[in-house]
């Protein structure tokens, strides 16, 4: 995966890109959007990025 993040360092250095990822609670979702979106967070810059945003390197 790549960071959308322009300014993100693994964009910049030679490093390896991590993410985090991470699942809205179901109780946080209204009642007309039951469905979890999967995210990534980035490790480094911490932008989240929604599943159908992923860019693979």
């Amino acid at each position: 995966m790549k960071c959308n993040n322009s300014k993100c360092i693994s964009n910049h250095e030679n490093i390896e890109a991590k993410f985090i990822h991470i699942k809205e609670d179901s109780e946080k979702l209204d009642e007309n959007n039951l469905e979890e979106k999967t995210k990534y967070k980035c490790f480094y810059c911490e932008k989240v990025i929604l599943e159908d945003e992923i860019k693979i390197q």
